[in-house]
């Protein structure tokens, strides 16, 4: 009845794709209903093999490991979810510190998108020894529960330092003190953590001098880590975020690495995503309903064990460019890493790895088969648009206003269906008759310019400026961002926007001649043999404008009634 719930259960069998030490699991469910519903996913692995990465693209696995070759995996959906991509689980093992494997994706006559996994041991007997500095906020709006949270945070960090590793405390209000005036040795850690637990909070916020004394503790011969915790704004010496990041280029060592974490609201968003981006690090932002000591450990859990420091990768046989991250942050033990970029060409190519492990400098070269064609998993171009997407919005963050990069943003955006600051309207269910019309694009991008000058005229912290640092942060995650928006749904690497009863692809041109091919005539039937990915296109809705092998046509459905 009307407004009543049923929970369904299905069983699929499937067979599993498996070669040497990888194997493919496929769920098939994104044609079993296009309502929104609720989901779970739950997956056992046993496998006599060593399993360095397991990735679902589109889906954010939470993981359980309880052995090289056992580990549990889940997903849940929200409330409102509808299955519009398969699952599509990829379990790898390898050989050496480092496997890779290539995730490609690329549809007829277009370039080609991939996904380059990294795929390091789960277990390290000896990592890259490294310096590491825990830079600690103890000004008066610590106070409390936060200052608590904060010292837990150091403690787990100096508790998990590796055997051969260095560490230092700086601990800052106005005035800014360290433990020792040198790096002591990780089995000094218990000391540390004396310190610290005697730490009270009061007084203001120098963070340019904390950062000062905290950088003149590294140098060139070891890589340095800073873990950075501040609840505020800059009140003491140098307060302007330009200043401070200056300084910071100016004292860091080559190799320097800084994880930045910005505690409740009053923080400086824009300071710390830059410290992140500039040092090949990350920045993660702590709400007053989170815990510091959580979110510390659960970063350092994922960065504890280097296996490569200075990470440099180096793709030769094909064209890439476009690549998310521009920079790798390091490859540690037991956590894959992921390169995201676009490609043109076809073939054998080299995929050459290099960096500094415990034993020195090491480079380690891989075969990898970029194709002419490759439509199995679409999820791949995604992730690509939302990690490219995330670096250039954060470059805008820190760089400021440019028209240039604006349009692209936009551009990419559009293609995909990902909101942003300056693409509102995909949340919205507008009338999208100017985005096709002649001049669309430049009112499009106009529009998007001016929303950009007015977000950078906007404070770098409070409320606002943290949700956006999130949502950008978000974008970098392996699941993808959910679209609400009924109006907007993505068919490979295109997004279809729904105009006046007819689907229409992103990079369609109004007024272009689009003729109608009547699904399930012989010219529809020639065409799905031709280029069955409009297949899927065609189960959008009775109306569909796309482009065919010759040019652009619209699918229409027949009339059932007559």
């Amino acid at each position: 009845p009307p407004g009543e719930e049923r929970q369904v259960s299905f069983t699929v069998t499937t067979p599993l794709l498996a070669e040497a030490e990888q194997a493919i699991v496929e769920v098939p469910w994104s044609r079993m209903s296009p309502r929104p519903a609720a989901a779970e996913v739950s997956v056992d692995v046993d496998v006599p093999w060593e399993v360095r990465s397991a990735i679902a693209p589109g889906f954010e696995m939470d993981e359980e490991r309880e052995g090289e070759g056992e580990l549990g995996l889940g997903w849940e959906s929200g409330g409102e979810w509808t299955p519009d991509t398969n699952f599509r689980l990829y379990l790898s093992g390898g050989e050496g510190l480092i496997d890779t494997r290539l995730l490609p994706y690329r549809e007829r006559d277009d370039d080609g998108y991939f996904s380059l996994l990294f795929a390091p041991v789960v277990e390290l007997d000896e990592s890259v020894a490294r310096d590491v500095v825990v830079v600690l906020d103890r000004s008066g709006s610590m106070e409390g529960d936060k200052m608590e949270q904060a010292i837990s945070a150091a403690e787990y960090v100096l508790d998990n330092l590796g055997s051969d590793d260095r560490f230092g405390v700086v601990d800052f209000s106005r005035y800014v003190r360290a433990f020792e005036d040198e790096l002591r040795p990780a089995g000094a850690a218990a000391d540390g953590i004396d310190y610290v637990r005697d730490l009270a909070a009061g007084g203001n916020t120098n963070i340019s001098g904390a950062l000062d004394r905290a950088l003149a503790y590294l140098d060139d011969e070891r890589p340095g880590t800073l873990v950075f915790l501040t609840d505020g704004l800059a009140t003491v010496g140098i307060e302007s975020a330009e200043g401070i990041l200056e300084l910071a280029e100016r004292s860091a060592p080559e190799g320097t690495q800084v994880f930045a974490f910005g505690v409740g609201y009053d923080v400086d968003t824009v300071l710390l995503d830059a410290l992140a981006a500039e040092f090949n690090g990350s920045s993660h932002y702590v709400t007053p309903e989170q815990r510091i000591d959580t979110e510390v450990a659960r970063l350092w859990e994922r960065v504890s064990t280097p296996v490569l420091a200075d990470v440099e990768i180096d793709i030769e046989g094909v064209d890439t460019w476009d690549l998310a991250p521009a920079e790798l942050p390091g490859i540690f033990a037991g956590n894959q890493v992921l390169l995201a970029g676009r490609y043109d060409g076809t073939g054998e190519a080299t995929v050459t790895v290099m960096g500094q492990s415990a034993a020195g400098p090491e480079e380690f070269v891989y075969d990898v088969y970029f194709p002419e064609r490759d439509e199995d998993d679409p999820t791949v171009a995604q992730m690509w648009a939302q990690r490219y997407v995330a670096d250039l919005l954060t470059e805008l963050r820190i760089e400021g206003v440019r028209e240039s990069l604006v349009e692209e943003i936009v551009e990419v955006a559009n293609q995909f269906g990902i909101v942003t600051p300056y693409t509102a309207y995909l949340a919205e269910e507008p009338d999208m008759d100017r985005f096709f019309a002649a001049d669309g694009a430049r009112l499009v991008a106009d529009e998007a310019i001016e929303a950009a000058q007015e977000l950078a005229a906007a404070p770098a912290s409070g409320e606002d400026a943290v949700g956006r640092a999130k949502a950008v942060d978000d974008l970098r995650g392996e699941g993808l961002v959910a679209n609400s928006v009924t109006t907007t749904e993505v068919v490979g690497s295109h997004t279809y926007y729904f105009v006046e009863g007819t689907w229409t692809r992103d990079d369609y041109e109004a007024d272009t001649d689009a003729p109608e091919v009547e699904v399930g005539s012989p010219e529809f039937l020639e065409l799905i043999a031709e280029a069955p990915e409009l297949a899927d296109a065609a189960a959008l809705g009775e109306r569909v404008v796309t482009e065919g092998p010759d040019g652009w046509i619209t699918i229409v459905w027949p009339d059932v009634t007559d």
